[in-house]
């Protein structure tokens, strides 16, 4: 976040301000500072173009690689390059070949919170990965998300789905069991921030009704089930 604050330079893809306060404050401190800011979006009404020297519309995701490749001639080791979200891993490595060829430091911005705590447990799955899962299994148990906001169609083959969690989603429309799992505030555990640093949270509510802790729920299944969680 230092680095971002101090940059000369920077060039953002896709509306970090509006994602990531945090993060969209250093940008801010960054332009008062004299930096310059460069930003990409398919969209004209976002709160990054708004603070933007330069706004530079794209029809499509596939655009970037261009756009980008005509960026980076500003770009040297005083540039910082955040990039909200891409389609693909495919997309990102693309982008991630053009700047290798700059100095810049890149800093992917993960579209929701604690998904970095997440990757360094669980894989890593880009949206095409996460089709080809759905379209192979019978089964999904879903755990606090919601898959079929942007999946509906790959879900359509599944014979059964269970959904876990504190509010009702477009997954738990669909699903043939529904276990009412608690909210942030009604458990202990940790977030891992952009950053990488692990903050600790503690429970603040009790659950309502027959809501239980995910940890909770897995351990009575399994027990149910016959098996041992490590």
């Amino acid at each position: 976040l230092d680095d971002v604050e101090s940059s000369r330079t920077i060039l953002i893809v896709g509306d970090v301000l509006k994602e990531n306060p945090l993060l969209g404050r250093r940008v801010i401190l960054a332009r008062e500072n004299g930096a310059e800011i460069i930003s990409i979006d398919i969209s004209a009404n976002t709160l990054t173009g708004i603070n933007s020297d330069e706004h530079i519309l794209i029809e499509s995701t596939s655009q970037l690689t261009e756009q980008v490749g005509k960026i980076l001639p500003k770009l040297d080791e005083s540039s910082t390059v955040l990039i909200k979200e891409l389609e693909s891993r495919e997309e990102f490595e693309n982008i991630l070949q053009i700047l290798q060829e700059s100095s810049a430091r890149i800093l992917p911005v993960l579209k929701d919170c604690n998904s970095r705590g997440a990757m360094n447990y669980l894989p890593a799955l880009d949206e095409d990965d996460l089709k080809e899962l759905l379209e192979k299994v019978k089964l999904l148990y879903v755990v606090g998300d919601d898959p079929a906001s942007h999946l509906a169609e790959s879900m359509k083959n599944l014979e059964f789905i269970i959904t876990q969690g504190p509010s009702v989603t477009e997954t738990v429309l669909l699903s043939d069991v529904v276990l009412p799992g608690t909210c942030w505030a009604e458990k202990s555990g940790t977030f891992t921030s952009t950053t990488g640093t692990p903050q600790e949270i503690s429970k603040i509510l009790d659950a309502p009704g027959d809501a239980k802790d995910d940890v909770t729920i897995m351990i009575e299944l399994a027990e149910k089930m016959g098996l041992e969680l490590l």
